[in-house]
């Protein structure tokens, strides 16, 4: 896959080792154990020294996922991932239209909490660089909100996500990706959805949408209504 950052196009990387989030023992933090501990991937007792031995450092983390492409000259390529932690929903969004994508990571604050939720988002699509307050409105730039335990973890996902199922127009399997568009009579964007990857699509009036259990259309429907996708809009060339 390759991201548009600071007005380049750089290949994310997609070694083993990222994909799978297998680290040196010594290198997972306790912040990182009592997290996935905290989430369910591990049992509490659960120690760096305590995975030594099994496969990987860890279970990996399965993020809920929202896939959809639409049709018509309104159309467009969507896609979602969102993880919970207490009260709190981290993820990262794309949405691509003929000549551009717009894609970021957002946090969404008290999400599932007794009082008004508050949504930040990385103002680029780069989890460790400026993030905004979109809701309730703010202009002022801050750092990551996102917990370093979560933070490294989201990434990985963004990352298997975009692998998994989206490529870029320009991209070397483009030619490969447009004859099978072709053939499914679709309309490719500037970010699309994997060919082989249609087939696990339910087709409605509208286009094509995948959904994982446990997929909240409440984020999905927050984060449409108060994002302001419009000032993270990367420019296709």
């Amino acid at each position: 896959m390759a991201t548009r950052h600071n007005g380049q196009w750089r290949e994310a990387n997609f070694s083993v080792a990222v994909l799978s989030a297998q680290r040196p023992v010594n290198m997972v933090s306790p912040a990182e154990i009592g997290f996935w501990a905290r989430i369910g991937l591990i049992e509490e007792s659960c120690t760096p020294a305590a995975c030594q031995g099994k496969a990987g450092t860890h279970t990996m983390m399965q993020p809920k996922i929202y896939i959809a492409a639409t049709t018509g000259s309104t159309g467009s390529t969507s896609a979602m991932l969102h993880l919970e932690l207490d009260s709190n929903v981290y993820g990262w969004f794309l949405e691509a239209s003929d000549r551009q994508v717009s894609a970021g990571f957002f946090m969404l604050e008290n999400f599932y909490a007794h009082c008004p939720p508050v949504l930040y988002r990385s103002v680029a699509d780069d989890v460790y660089g400026d993030w905004i307050r979109d809701h309730p409105p703010g202009n002022d730039l801050m750092r990551c909100p996102v917990p370093d335990c979560v933070v490294h973890e989201l990434e990985r996902l963004q990352s298997k996500l975009a692998h998994d199922w989206l490529y870029f127009d320009g991209e070397p399997c483009s030619a490969v990706e447009s004859a099978a568009y072709h053939q499914h009579g679709m309309d490719r964007r500037a970010a699309n959805i994997r060919s082989r990857k249609l087939n696990r699509l339910v087709r409605d009036n509208g286009g094509r949408h995948h959904w994982t259990t446990g997929f909240d259309q409440n984020v999905l429907d927050y984060l449409q209504k108060y994002a302001r996708i419009e000032r993270c809009v990367l420019v296709r060339q």
